[in-house]
């Protein structure tokens, strides 16, 4: 005579029990909701977190009347070594590094950017771009520090 399969649905259960084990079970659903709930927050707040950190440590280029203006919306230090010309993949590099070291920012001349030697990813020469359509290469000091602390 072969034994018989337990099955877990067909054994009769206290109703009582039942009640108990149900409660619990919503319990263990609702501990899990929540804790996926905060998890999803906690990483929402750390991405805003990092984008808006991002946002505030990012040098940008404006053309004003005297040449190009270098602006940033928090204290420096950051040290611009390039200009970029992203349309045509095409760099310039600066004559002397630009320091910015307060959100006062920094400015190069027309009479510079105009002697810059613009070259695109193949190594020819490029045409120079109007200026709305130049970036900056930087270096953000801080960040570099922090970096070469954690190597050692």
């Amino acid at each position: 005579m072969p034994l018989p399969v337990f099955n877990p649905y067909t054994v009769h259960m206290d109703p009582a029990e039942l009640e108990r084990r149900v409660i619990r079970l919503g319990w263990w659903n609702l501990l899990w909701v929540t804790l996926s709930i905060v998890g999803g927050l906690a990483l929402g707040f750390v991405w805003l977190g990092t984008y808006v950190r991002s946002e505030i440590h990012q040098v940008r280029c404006t053309p004003s009347g005297d040449g190009l203006r270098l602006s940033v919306s928090d204290d420096g230090p950051f040290v611009v070594t390039h200009l970029v010309y992203s349309a045509h993949k095409a760099t310039a590099a600066l004559p002397e590094p630009v320091a910015i070291i307060d959100s006062h920012g920094g400015e190069i001349s027309k009479e510079t950017i105009a002697k810059l030697k613009w070259t695109d990813i193949l190594g020819q020469e490029s045409d120079p771009p109007k200026l709305d359509d130049i970036q900056a290469l930087y270096i953000d000091v801080r960040t570099t520090k922090k970096r070469e602390t954690k190597a050692d």
